[in-house]
């Protein structure tokens, strides 16, 4: 559905992005994994058409429609979750059905600013998924959440995409998240960003996401 070709991204001269490519299919997960300050959510921002200033191409099969959840999740803080959601476009059946996979129902009339950050980002997950996109881009969707959240915060994710799947875009500096949710990794190098591998995940990796995530990182440093 996507083919990215990034020849060149830079921020005041210093080079950030270069020779990228990589396609995406339509229904596939692809984790864009690499050290903080490499590039990964500027590739983010240029998918999602936030940043134009760039040398290359995005070649669409069709013109997309596209969720995003953001590093931060974004909610209005004075409407209730529920509103959150139906402002983005959700129908009030769609946006039960989203609340319910992602365990938000007991909190769907609280307020969005009484939330915690765990609640929030799968607030602002149910929000992107609202309008049914070809293209779900995720921002560091599990930053800042205990081990023991993030765990169930990629249970919840996992299901949420089983009921409505769609292709997605998964930016994470930890490599057990690509091993639990993704179908692929990309793999990149310190910045300026470069394709180090682009390696498919095996089903296996699911139950042993910190052993597929030391390999992964052997694979970075050879």
């Amino acid at each position: 559905m996507l083919t990215v070709d990034v020849a060149r991204k830079a921020f005041a001269g210093r080079t950030a992005i270069a020779g990228l490519r990589f396609s995406l299919d339509a229904g596939e997960i692809l984790a864009i994994c690499g050290p903080s300050g490499c590039g990964k959510s500027t590739l983010l921002r240029i998918v999602a058409g936030l940043d134009t200033a760039f040398d290359g191409t995005l070649t669409w099969a069709h013109p997309p429609r596209l969720g995003m959840a953001f590093q931060e999740p974004r909610l209005l803080p004075w409407r209730t979750v529920r509103e959150n959601l139906l402002l983005a476009g959700a129908p009030d059946a769609d946006a039960a059905e989203l609340l319910g996979l992602l365990g938000l129902a007991p909190a769907a009339d609280q307020l969005a600013a009484t939330l915690s950050l765990g609640m929030a980002r799968r607030a602002a997950l149910a929000r992107a998924l609202a309008i049914a996109p070809d293209l779900l881009l995720l921002d560091e969707p599990f930053a800042s959440l205990d081990p023991a959240s993030v765990d169930g915060a990629r249970a919840l994710l996992r299901r949420a995409w089983a009921a409505r799947p769609c292709a997605a875009l998964l930016v994470t500096h930890d490599l057990a998240d690509a091993a639990a949710l993704a179908h692929r990794v990309l793999l990149l190098s310190a910045g300026p960003a470069r394709m180090v591998a682009d390696v498919a995940v095996p089903d296996a990796a699911r139950a042993d996401p910190a052993g597929f995530a030391a390999r992964m990182r052997a694979l970075a440093e050879r």
